[in-house]
């Protein structure tokens, strides 16, 4: 694309036009890396609230047993 733009002489506007190409190629890259990690982040969220919850309620729940010996 270089030496094309060279020898046409539109150097400034073919890079201008590969810039503005790779530009949209990354956010259109980006969004779908971030689709797919969104869902990942959801998973990972939900195991350590459920493993916080569960290291709480479950002491609670074994001296609630040893009460009704």
């Amino acid at each position: 694309m270089i030496i094309i733009g060279e020898r046409t002489g539109n150097l400034v506007n073919t890079l201008f036009y590969l810039a503005e190409n790779y530009d949209e190629e990354i956010d259109i890259e980006l969004e779908r890396f971030l689709n797919i990690l969104e869902p990942i982040i959801l998973v990972i969220i939900a195991s350590v609230v459920g493993f916080i919850a569960l290291s709480v309620i479950t002491p609670i729940y074994e001296i609630t047993n040893k009460l009704t010996r």
